[in-house]
């Protein structure tokens, strides 16, 4: 019976040992001037308190970091659309691939209004709005960015999700290019991709063979394009030249092009 007083009597010393090492161990990660100001034979819990929360600060910015890259939140889709008189870089490269903006953002005349080569309805703004009627470019800037905001992004980021692909920043903006280009085309852009990829495309290779495949109708299985795109190869020239657009303006505002 002593012996095993005994033991458990070391067994209790060893976990309260232990427990102490732990915590002055978590102490001195955290909370450095709390041990200091203790040693020092202050003892000044405000210090511990606010040691966890620095910690606590610390690990909350990095599951946001986390969230980021799996999908884009609102703060970092602000930043790479932007808002009307301040378009941001995903706005711009949209804008260069319809001849609306130049890549640094300054606008060329089509912005102010031209005559669609399809339908020969009158386009405005970095995005050629003609959805709906609008009196300057500016207006077609903010319906254009409304669509983006309100449609493209989070169907793109459910989508996206939903084939188990990675969003980057460029294959958000190629996306909302295409659901500014035709709406319809893009609600298959995510699924269209994934296809790419399991017939062996990588790259921009797969992006070209998605964006190709989007006018795709899946009623018929043939191509639903404008007149001017029935031509064989120009739609596929048309996608690339949009493509290569995008990439060469992310890449001038330091935001990677990689797909």
């Amino acid at each position: 019976m002593t012996h095993s007083n005994k033991v458990l009597r070391e067994a209790y010393g060893f976990t309260i040992g232990w427990s102490v090492l732990t915590i002055t161990t978590l102490l001195l990660i955290s909370c450095p001037e709390f041990v200091e100001s203790t040693l020092r034979g202050e003892f000044e819990p405000a210090l511990m308190v606010r040691g966890i929360q620095r910690q606590l600060a610390t690990l909350q910015a990095l599951l946001g970091k986390s969230r980021e890259s799996t999908a884009p939140g609102q703060s970092s889709t602000h930043n790479l659309f932007g808002e009307v008189g301040n378009l941001g870089p995903g706005a711009i490269a949209i804008g260069n691939a319809e001849g609306t903006l130049r890549p640094n953002g300054t606008p060329t005349w089509a912005y102010y209004g031209h005559s669609d080569p399809a339908n020969q309805v009158t386009n405005k703004g970095f995005a050629s709005w003609q959805a709906t009627r609008v009196k300057t470019a500016k207006e077609g800037d903010r319906q254009a960015l409304r669509r983006i905001n309100t449609q493209c992004i989070p169907y793109t980021v459910k989508s996206f999700q939903a084939q188990g692909l990675d969003l980057t920043p460029r294959l958000l903006v190629e996306s909302c290019d295409i659901w500014i280009q035709a709406p319809r085309a893009a609600v298959d852009f995510a699924w269209n991709y994934k296809q790419c990829q399991l017939d062996g495309k990588t790259g921009e290779r797969a992006l070209l063979c998605a964006r190709i495949n989007n006018y795709i109708d899946p009623a018929t299985g043939r191509f639903d394009v404008a007149s001017i795109f029935k031509k064989p190869g120009a739609l596929a020239a048309d996608q690339q030249r949009r493509m290569t657009a995008i990439a060469q303006t992310l890449k001038r505002f330091q935001i990677s092009p990689t797909i």
